[in-house]
């Protein structure tokens, strides 16, 4: 199983590196893919014990354009991430928010954290802090993460501390690229 996973994920990085049409931009609701997210991913942590959160403003959020697959599959690589180093009774929490020219997405918990040797290294193929030892991953989560958003010209932060969580955080534009002058 694990073998396979890896072949796959290896597959996956493969094809975001040369399939430009895997990028393609569409007007998102971001409100509604958090909550599609946070209900495909509700069962997973209430079967580890550890409370999860959908974080979003009561009042509406700008659509925003962007791909909805591909976002879809960068908000679950972080909650796996949080998932896999948050004990039970710990938090996760799933989000997104108003900010400059666009909607800013997040994924916080209140895990290990990071060191920051770690996070440097966090988005290195094959890298897989040393506290998890859980033979779960193939290391290269994080770095498919961070191919999607290379592509699609989004800078992902991270803040996080050994023994505070860690927060996973991009910001996806209001406007379609199409309308966006040249730099």
């Amino acid at each position: 199983t694990r073998l396979s996973r890896l072949v796959n994920d290896l597959l996956e990085l493969s094809s975001l590196q040369s399939n430009p049409a895997a990028f393609e931009t569409e007007r998102v609701d971001p409100c509604e893919l958090i909550w599609e997210t946070y209900d495909l991913s509700r069962s997973l942590f209430e079967k580890k014990g550890i409370q999860f959160v959908c974080d979003v403003p009561e009042e509406e959020l700008p659509w925003i354009y962007s791909n909805e697959d591909r976002l879809s599959q960068v908000l679950t690589i972080f909650l796996d991430n949080a998932r896999k180093f948050t004990e039970a009774g710990g938090t996760v929490t799933l989000g997104a928010r108003k900010a400059e020219g666009g909607v800013e997405f997040f994924v916080q918990d209140t895990g290990i954290g990071m060191d920051a040797e770690t996070k440097k290294l966090a988005f290195e193929r094959f890298h897989q802090a040393e506290t998890s030892h859980s033979g779960k991953g193939s290391g290269l989560g994080l770095s498919i993460a961070r191919e999607i958003f290379r592509k699609m010209q989004v800078d992902i932060q991270v803040d996080s501390s050994p023994g505070r969580g860690s927060t996973f955080h991009f910001v996806i534009p209001a406007r379609d690229p199409k309308d966006m002058p040249i730099s």
